[in-house]
């Protein structure tokens, strides 16, 4: 059972990079900055990406009460950013994604907590 679930969480990432990869190539730079709701949705993303790597720091360090609050706060910023106004359908999906990486994360951390 924990392959399986390892081998889901390998193939979730994996599928979150690839639309990660499309998301950089479909942006086109010009003189225009983006939409202020596209933008406020890619810097919330971009701040649970680094509150993930802390949260990924903490645990290497052997700190999983701390881990995990940053676990949980990388969710809530991924969780404004699906609810930031003016999404396109590709900065929802990838807001989706980050969002259950930390829901799939947090539970893992809280499961280890609990031991």
């Amino acid at each position: 059972m924990f392959s399986s679930n390892f081998e889901n969480f390998s193939l979730f990432q994996h599928q979150q990079q690839q639309l990660q990869n499309q998301l950089n190539r479909w942006r086109v730079p010009g003189p225009y900055p983006p939409a202020q709701g596209a933008d406020e949705c890619e810097r919330l993303c971009l701040e649970a990406d680094q509150l993930l790597e802390r949260s990924r720091q903490q645990e290497e360090l052997g700190d999983l009460e701390s881990a995990f609050r940053f676990c949980q706060s990388a969710g809530q910023c991924s969780r404004a950013a699906m609810d930031a106004p003016y999404n396109n359908p590709q900065t929802l999906v990838f807001a989706r994604m980050k969002h259950n990486t930390c829901v799939m994360r947090g539970r893992s951390l809280h499961r280890r907590l609990l031991q």
